[in-house]
């Protein structure tokens, strides 16, 4: 089966602030299409390292697919042993849920925190142990997940990688796409 790695812009990023957001409904009904797409071409390890945000939410739409497609697994690989200890209680239990949800989980780092090194050797990691990269990211707005962006850059991988990125605009014309997905629209754009 096809590894595919799965990230994007961190919550706040994006504006999300609550489970209820409308934003984060049609984000990841978004999420829910393009990975069945995916799904149904093969790919079947969705892996991410449990950032806050498209990470997160990309994972919790993988644990809801299994339901319809039980062979697809879900892998967590942390950049560091204390990942998310300085988060507020309620991104913690998120973090922890995943984790017990996901089929494999593992560390990059066997370590706490030291410094930046440890997320550019997960994120090299990852790379490395996947096939492609669903990206929820565009250049205009950079973010966090330029770092990832620029690791994939520096690598010149010598061997084929797929990168789907959807640009911000992508997701506008998603919602503008699927009015009748939930009753209301996102107050404000992506």
């Amino acid at each position: 089966m096809k590894k595919l790695l799965m990230s994007g812009y961190r919550s706040y990023e994006l504006q999300i602030f609550s489970e209820q957001d409308i934003k984060l409904k049609y984000l990841k009904a978004y999420l829910k299409n393009e990975l069945k797409r995916l799904i149904e071409e093969g790919w079947g390890w969705f892996i991410c390292s449990g950032q806050l945000g498209v990470e997160q939410w990309s994972a919790e739409v993988v644990n809801d697919l299994k339901m319809e497609y039980p062979h697809i697994k879900l892998a967590i690989f942390l950049p560091y042993m204390d990942f998310g200890h300085n988060w507020n209680e309620d991104h913690q239990q998120k973090l922890q849920l995943l984790l017990h949800q996901a089929d494999y989980v593992n560390y990059t780092s066997k370590h706490p925190y030291t410094s930046p090194t440890q997320l550019s050797a997960n994120q090299q990691f990852l790379i490395h142990h996947t096939d492609g990269l669903l990206f929820i990211y565009d250049e205009e707005y950079p973010g966090k997940a330029k770092y990832l962006k620029q690791t994939i850059e520096r690598m010149n991988l010598e061997r084929e990688y797929s990168i789907m990125q959807t640009h911000l605009s992508e997701l506008e014309l998603f919602v503008a796409d699927h009015p009748h997905l939930f009753s209301q629209k996102p107050n404000s754009d992506f």
